[in-house]
């Protein structure tokens, strides 16, 4: 082979473009330069820490090592991904003094350039499907769009939610558990409100206090809002205690009585005169057991 034709299966390598290129993905610069083993190693070191730090932030926040503001709101640009760039700016000298020994290539031509599509895609492909199997079997966020339950999730927050528990048919949600299940009644929507009423129950609500079988629920008064509504402390009788928001008079503080069917439940917002729940028959009204998606486990409050 004449040395003309062996020069034109080479490519020049500026170890300057293969650090620039690392920084879009960590494996596309050692691609560049020819050193594939590497590329490839680079890639799956991405996969790994991706998914490695973005578990290891959730479970500190989720232990409570951390405040929920450390965890960024699903689908945002934050600084979750300012981290993967600085991390990545070491990954980039890395490559460049990797490649600066080396003065060619192989020019691949046109399976070169499918072979920078897979290892650019590849950490993508892998982190959005461990995402999908995360939030599909695992645990999901809910974003909470209104202020049906204020004062414990404010509006335009986001609830995580076990999406586990329920898959277990012995395991039943308890009273005073939040819980996000879809509603028939409204296009299979995500709602989330509280559990009052277990199957079976008599639920009744006389002048905003609510009872249960006869028995009220036990209720304090705590303070009073700007807007002039009023806080309670309801305490049900397995301990499970909760802020409730009362406005006054409305049309859902004498309701009932409702006989919960077997295998179904009463949901009711703590924003009491602000909910369209349960006590809504014709929009909510008792929620099966199969439309539950799962109790909420955390809770992560908008601070706007």
């Amino acid at each position: 082979m004449s040395e003309a034709a062996s020069s034109k299966k080479q490519r020049h390598v500026r170890p300057w473009i293969a650090a620039a290129l690392t920084l879009i993905g960590w494996g596309l610069g050692a691609y560049y330069a020819g050193k594939t083993k590497l590329a490839i190693g680079l890639a799956c070191f991405q996969i790994v820490f991706g998914f490695t730090f973005g578990i290891g932030l959730f479970l500190l926040v989720f232990l409570d090592a951390l405040p929920s503001a450390f965890l960024p709101a699903p689908n945002s640009i934050t600084y979750f991904d300012g981290i993967t760039w600085l991390i990545g700016i070491p990954v980039a000298i890395f490559v460049l003094l990797k490649v600066s020994g080396a003065k060619s290539a192989p020019n691949r031509g046109l399976a070169g350039l499918f072979g920078y599509i897979g290892i650019w895609a590849l950490p993508i492909i892998i982190a959005v499907a461990i995402a999908l199997t995360v939030r599909t079997y695992i645990v999901q966020p809910f974003h909470m769009p209104s202020g049906a339950m204020l004062p414990a999730i404010s509006v335009n927050s986001y609830a995580l939610v076990d999406k586990m528990r329920f898959r277990d048919r012995s395991v039943n949600p308890d009273r005073g558990d939040i819980v996000v299940f879809k509603n028939p009644k409204d296009g299979n929507n995500d709602y989330i409100y509280r559990i009052i009423g277990m199957p079976g129950d008599a639920i009744m609500v006389e002048d905003g206090e609510v009872s249960i079988n006869g028995e009220k629920i036990s209720r304090e008064f705590v303070s009073t809002n700007m807007d002039g509504s009023k806080n309670f402390r309801e305490k049900l009788d397995n301990g499970t205690s909760y802020l409730t928001i009362d406005h006054g008079a409305g049309p859902l503080d004498n309701v009932g009585p409702y006989k919960v069917p077997p295998a179904h439940y009463f949901f009711m917002g703590d924003n009491r005169d602000r909910a369209q729940d349960s006590r809504v028959i014709f929009a909510v009204g008792y929620v099966s057991r199969d439309d539950l998606r799962g109790p909420v486990v955390k809770i992560i409050q908008n601070k706007e």
